[in-house]
């Protein structure tokens, strides 16, 4: 009996030593994300939305505010720039009879990759996909292509996304530093999922 009373002794030593290491452990990584929180700034919760509603442009989206739209001549293009990056997306919406918006639909998927080797010989598909935009079908083209600068070449990821739409073809254009394509096509895709047909 003595034995077992012992066997049981350590046994609760054990749970207790079990019980005093998670409960330090528990304390410092609340020290430690106390910590964080003060050393780390905070960004702000929610960042604000501005709702765009154009009749004319046949659309409405909504844009960050550290967007803008720049305004342009005309009423068949809509541009939208970050103002702190420089990054853009361009919309435009060219009426056209229903076969040739086809025809531009299959030229943007075909033809459109073979225009652009003649200004950009390196040009190459990244990926070619349906998409829906504003609840429609949609194509959804991403190329990469190099510019000349003075002394470098300048690697460049576009994303294009075409749609008809009520006699019109609209496209989406998204350009960015093929480096930087990635962070800059999540903003990207966060304003196009807020864009829908008037």
């Amino acid at each position: 009996m003595i034995f077992l009373e012992r066997g049981k002794a350590v046994v609760k030593l054990v749970r207790n030593t079990w019980r005093h290491n998670i409960f330090n452990a528990m304390s410092f990584l609340s020290l430690l994300f106390l910590l964080l929180e003060m050393l780390i700034p905070q960004q702000a919760a929610s960042v604000s939305w501005t709702l765009y509603k154009s009749d004319i442009h046949g659309f409405e989206l909504s844009y960050p505010n550290d967007w803008a739209v720049v305004k342009t001549q005309g009423d068949s293009v809509f541009n939208l720039q970050n103002q702190s990056s420089g990054i853009g997306v361009r919309i435009a919406n060219l009426q056209m009879d229903e076969k040739t918006i086809l025809t531009e639909m299959s030229k943007n998927n075909n033809v459109f990759i073979i225009e652009l080797r003649h200004r950009f010989p390196d040009a190459k598909t990244i990926l070619n996909q349906r998409t829906i935009l504003g609840g429609r079908p949609s194509n959804c083209i991403i190329i990469e292509y190099s510019l000349k600068n003075i002394d470098a070449l300048i690697k460049i990821r576009s994303a294009t996304i075409t749609c008809p739409k009520g006699g019109k073809l609209y496209t989406i254009q998204f350009d960015s530093l093929a480096d930087e394509f990635r962070s800059n096509y999540n903003q990207f895709q966060k304003i196009i999922a807020t864009f829908n047909f008037r």
